[in-house]
């Protein structure tokens, strides 16, 4: 793998971070957008497919304990992904008989938009610290000798967590 491998890659994984909070803001606000874009859990979220697929050469080159934050910050923002989504599917995914089907979903109550909102404003700050976190990753991978990413090489799985960095 060589240096400008790895700087676009976490490049394309903050990326995914940002898509990703974009979409939970088009969510907040209304925006009924497809759902099998919805990130709610580990398995098919993007940034954890780079986490797993990067494991080995973000522990050789930046140490265990970034990885550990890294993963930490990410699961504490999957979690307040998790709590949003079960507000916005649960309120809009009930229909209310055939009167429902013709008049479209029920929409969340007040006190339900407001916790999402305050859920939403957790996962701002917490996206924050992990955008922050990539950042000081992105420094230190562009400040290494090219020297030191060699015969380093990421797993297969790769690929997979591109589609997440789709523009939204």
């Amino acid at each position: 793998m060589q240096k400008r491998e790895v700087v676009r890659s976490i490049e394309e994984a903050m990326a995914s971070l940002d898509a990703q909070l974009k979409y939970m803001g088009y969510l907040m606000a209304g925006v009924d957008l497809k759902e099998e874009v919805l990130v709610t859990h580990i398995s098919e979220c993007g940034f954890d497919l780079w986490i797993e697929g990067n494991r080995r050469w973000i522990v050789k080159l930046f140490g265990k304990a970034t990885l550990e934050d890294l993963s930490r910050l990410h699961l504490m923002r999957l979690n307040e992904n998790k709590k949003i989504c079960d507000i916005i599917q649960v309120c809009s995914s009930r229909k209310r008989g055939i009167v429902g089907r013709f008049f479209g979903r029920k929409r969340a109550s007040a006190a339900d938009l407001d916790r999402a909102k305050a859920y939403y404003d957790d996962l701002k700050k917490i996206n924050d610290k992990l955008v922050r976190k990539m950042e000081i990753l992105l420094i230190r991978a562009k400040s290494r000798p090219a020297e030191d990413y060699l015969g380093v090489m990421p797993e297969p799985k790769e690929e997979r967590w591109q589609k997440s960095t789709v523009s939204i």
